[in-house]
């Protein structure tokens, strides 16, 4: 595992992060992630990253600072370096990473999703480019009957032979069994941590998938903080943001981290679609949270059927953004990321063509579909099947025949058996 820690992600530290052993420096209060989006802000505006403050910072540049955080106050937390270093050993010998939003190794989902509720800091244990590949987060009760841990491990098994990551939140119930039992599948699973990372980094049930890359654990509190609820509470958004969709397994009514995760997403964040298990499950939790927008879970019974149907929910939500795009054109204002610092992974962020993208995904799930089918197809049965504006999908499914893919007759499309492969590529 690399363990590099950049200059910037170390200041960051410095700034927010107890550093002594899960408890806050006697005497030094630490940033909140208000002050530390303020003086963010007031870095930014004076062309600066955090690692400017400890190189040769003139005293103006403090000046300048004083309105958003008192400077005596600032100079005491950027001093905390020997502090620093210590722990810095600490987490190297638990293969313990840490990343900031200066490097590209922090999820950028988080940072796209997540905006100023981005942690500053994240601490992991495994691969970081997990994180940025999606997944479906399952998640439940600590409190679960058998019923539910039963259809929890079925369920994922089943996302788990389809290729797609497991998020959970690696507490006692639910959110352990959806983890475990989809990496004795051989599938991947990422476990946001509440507290004791630490301790999760060095758990001998953990260290051979964390090893094979099959596990990422990761936090963004202290490693050695204890559980509290507050944290438990606000891990809650980030297992959602880390996901393309989330599933609720068993939920109390009106009460308890899982129900709060829900609503906080159903009514506030709105992160990804939550669907809500109701096979031999009837539960009040459960049926008041289709109430509150929620959607039954659809229950796809093998790897190949969960395949489709993720498949199929992640082209949706591509087309409900396209919606707004002008297709027509081959080159889109791209984003590129700024102040990279060394990485985690051998992942970096691109400069994207986002139509160009979406056209590909679009062929390659429009093929997929089209080879189960031997009888053409009507575009309007197609924009029925796939949810999408009639129009758009005329749009694709033009330009496919342009490329040779498709054939078009009066009953429809259908493949052409005879492409032309170079445009395949």
């Amino acid at each position: 595992m690399i363990n590099y820690i950049s200059e910037n992600t170390k200041v960051v530290l410095m700034l927010t992060a107890p550093l002594l052993a899960g408890q806050k420096d006697e005497g030094i209060k630490l940033l909140t992630q208000k002050e530390y989006n303020a003086l963010e802000e007031c870095l930014i505006d004076l062309d600066l990253k955090p690692e400017n403050l400890c190189i040769n910072t003139p005293d103006d540049i403090f000046g300048k600072l004083w309105n958003v955080i008192d400077e005596d106050r600032l100079k005491k937390l950027l001093s905390r370096g020997f502090l620093l270093s210590q722990l810095i050993e600490r987490w190297s010998a638990r293969a313990i990473w840490v990343v900031s939003k200066y490097d590209v190794s922090y999820p950028g989902i988080l940072k796209t999703r997540l905006k100023q509720l981005a942690p500053p800091v994240l601490y992991g244990c495994g691969d970081a480019a997990l994180l940025n590949q999606g997944g479906i987060a399952i998640v439940g009760s600590r409190n679960s009957d058998i019923q539910t841990t039963n259809h929890t491990k079925r369920i994922s098994r089943i996302v788990a032979n389809a290729s797609i990551t497991v998020i959970s939140g690696g507490a006692k119930g639910v959110d352990i069994t959806a983890m475990t039992e989809a990496l004795k599948t051989g599938g991947k699973a990422i476990g946001f941590l509440a507290d004791s990372l630490d301790r999760g980094a060095v758990n001998s049930e953990f260290r051979d998938y964390i090893k094979n890359r099959k596990l990422t654990l990761v936090s963004c509190v202290d490693p050695v903080a204890g559980f509290s609820v507050g944290n438990a509470m606000n891990r809650n958004k980030m297992i959602y943001a880390l996901a393309d969709a989330g599933l609720i397994m068993r939920s109390d009514k009106g009460s308890g981290g899982t129900w709060e995760g829900a609503i906080e997403q159903l009514q506030k964040f709105h992160y990804v679609p939550l669907f809500v298990n109701l096979q031999g499950n009837q539960d009040e939790g459960n049926l008041a949270l289709i109430k509150e927008g929620a959607s039954e879970w659809v229950n796809p019974l093998s790897p190949p059927a969960m395949r489709d149907w993720f498949q199929k929910l992640n082209l949706n939500k591509q087309m409900q953004v396209a919606q707004h795009t002008d297709y027509e054109q081959d080159k889109i204002s791209a984003s590129v990321v700024q102040n990279v610092d060394n990485p985690l992974s051998e992942n970096r962020n691109e400069v994207h063509i986002p139509a160009i993208e979406m056209y590909h995904y679009f062929r390659e799930v429009m093929l997929k579909y089209m080879k189960s089918n031997d009888e053409p197809i009507h575009v309007k049965e197609l924009s029925d099947i796939f949810e999408m504006q009639e129009k758009q999908m005329t749009i694709w499914l033009g330009r496919m025949v342009e490329d040779g893919i498709l054939i078009k007759d009066k009953k429809g499309y259908s493949i052409n058996l005879q492409p032309n492969l170079n445009l395949l590529k």
